[in-house]
């Protein structure tokens, strides 16, 4: 009984303050192992002395469902993740929800996942799950309402980068060539958009929230700064979407001859004047202008993916590429684009060159083939 200064787990240099005074129980974690030992002796003394006042016990009585509203309520982040994340709390309370905080085991966790991941969940919608989960419990440790956070890594399960995207399905060059100009001749007030975003690569949230001051005509650049998703304006996705892309000649043409007839702060607005929404976009604009310029049916976000498919396959620099598209590695942009990159099978291919083949180089094909002296003994031609 009392209190102990206990690390958790085990050779962690995590320390926390245990206590079990009258049938109360309480852990929080402390700064190091001199302050636990040190506030372990201050509560220990007042118990001794008969002074020490349980605190009031409905926080820790706190269920998930609660606790959670409240850390999503007072979660400072970008509007579309806080969304995200209410979303997934849906599935979540429905089998944690009147649970308690300190009785959710990791165990639990694991199986209630892998359970969603096999019964056809996206990955992500299960990887946000497993977000909301590191999230909530997390705040309750510094809360102090439960010692340690019992969401497990689950890294193999949950494999894959948070910067993983679609798989790419590109225009070819003809097909994006199709799309420009139909958009220059049945879209106009639309065609600096498909251009800026065909000639950089950065994101339809990225190219919906660009002022004119984002855009350096001199240096011949771009500066991205913030994102425009699901009504409202936000940070990029990641600190390596904050940067500059390079803008080509024509690009910037164009823009400037579209700043003489957009009397907005932004870049890019709908007939009304307004910021552009990505839903509607498509729906009035992007998929007629695919029918009309005969070009199958793809979403806007995979001028993104032509962009980048067709300066690798180019044989343009890799990290520069990466760099454009505000990638966090070049890693994530190899592992999309690798089908693209040329060549890339060309050595394995020429592997299967039969030597027997090579020496007689001179020869056609069918002179080898009947020359049986040139055959290795029992090979059998399929």
């Amino acid at each position: 009984m009392g209190a102990k200064a206990r690390q958790i787990p085990k050779d962690s240099g995590k320390w926390y303050v245990c206590i079990n005074h009258q049938n109360w129980r309480k852990s929080y974690k402390a700064i190091n192992q001199k302050d636990a030992e040190g506030k372990v002796e201050k509560i220990n003394a007042l118990i001794a002395l008969g002074q020490y006042e349980i605190p009031e016990q409905k926080e820790k009585a706190q269920n998930f469902r609660d606790y959670a509203a409240k850390v999503i309520g007072r979660k400072d982040d970008a509007h579309n993740t806080v969304r995200s994340l209410t979303t997934q709390l849906n599935h979540i309370n429905a089998v944690f929800g009147k649970t308690p905080l300190d009785k959710i085991k990791k165990r639990d966790i694991k199986d209630f996942l892998i359970e969603k991941k096999n019964g056809g969940l996206s990955l992500s919608s299960v990887r946000l799950m497993a977000k909301c989960f590191r999230l909530v419990l997390g705040e309750a440790v510094e809360d102090e309402l439960i010692p340690v956070n019992p969401m497990p890594l689950l890294k193999n399960f949950l494999n894959g980068s948070k910067d993983e995207e679609p798989e790419p399905d590109p225009f070819t060059e003809d097909e994006l060539r199709k799309i420009e100009a139909t958009a220059l001749k049945e879209y106009p007030s639309y065609f600096p958009l498909i251009l800026t975003r065909a000639r950089t690569g950065m994101r339809n949230g990225e190219a919906f929230a660009l002022r004119w001051e984002d855009i350096d005509y001199e240096a011949g650049l771009i500066h991205i700064e913030r994102q425009y998703t699901r009504g409202h304006i936000t940070k990029p996705k990641s600190k390596n979407s904050i940067r500059q892309v390079d803008a080509s000649p024509q690009l910037l043409e164009t823009l400037k001859v579209h700043e003489q007839t957009q009397p907005s702060e932004w870049v890019f607005t709908n007939a009304k004047g307004n910021l552009i929404f990505g839903e509607s976009f498509a729906k009035s604009v992007w998929y007629p202008l695919l029918k009309k310029a005969e070009v199958r049916r793809r979403e806007f976000y995979q001028l993104r993916h032509t962009y980048a498919s067709i300066r690798i396959n180019k044989g343009d620099n890799l990290a520069d590429v990466s760099r454009q598209l505000g990638h966090s590695s070049i890693a994530i942009t190899d592992k999309l684009y690798y089908k693209h990159k040329p060549g890339q099978h060309k050595a394995q291919v020429n592997a299967l060159d039969d030597p027997v083949y090579s020496q007689n180089a001179s020869k056609s094909a069918s002179e080898v083939i009947r020359d049986e002296k040139t055959l290795p003994e029992n090979r059998v031609i399929h």
